[in-house]
């Protein structure tokens, strides 16, 4: 379990890493020292070892598949809203979709752990289903 949650956390909190480098390039790694934006940035990588433990758990100690679903899902829509700004010849502002994903990580976490927990419970009827009719 232990190893689960180091690869979970480790792996995510590089994904974060590397998809803020490649979309803000440079500028990230400055950014993690600046009063404005250092805090942030910080509770962000904070937010990815704990989502990404929490994925590994989840998957290692009860088989759960729906929170790492969930968790990809909303990177991917993510990280297409992300191009889009990109992209768009409009004004680049803060705000923008990778940095509410990152920062609103409670929500994200919330919600995967939400799934998990109906998905753990679907599972658990249907065992005692199966039990039951199988006597």
């Amino acid at each position: 379990m232990r190893r689960g949650a180091l690869l979970g956390s480790v792996g995510y909190s590089l994904v974060l890493i590397v998809t803020v480098s490649v979309a803000y390039s440079p500028l990230f790694w400055v950014a993690l020292f600046t009063v404005q934006v250092g805090p942030w940035v910080w509770w962000a990588l904070l937010g990815g070892g704990i989502v990404g433990a929490t994925l590994g758990v989840t998957v290692v100690r009860y088989g759960l598949l729906s929170p790492v679903l969930v968790v990809a899902a909303a990177y991917v829509v993510t990280v297409y809203r992300m191009w889009e700004t990109l992209t768009s010849p409009r004004l680049f502002l803060p705000g923008t979709p990778l940095d509410l994903y990152a920062v609103g990580w409670p929500v994200l976490l919330g919600v995967a752990l939400g799934c998990g927990l109906v998905e753990r419970h679907v599972r658990s009827i249907g065992r005692t289903g199966r039990s039951s009719n199988g006597k």
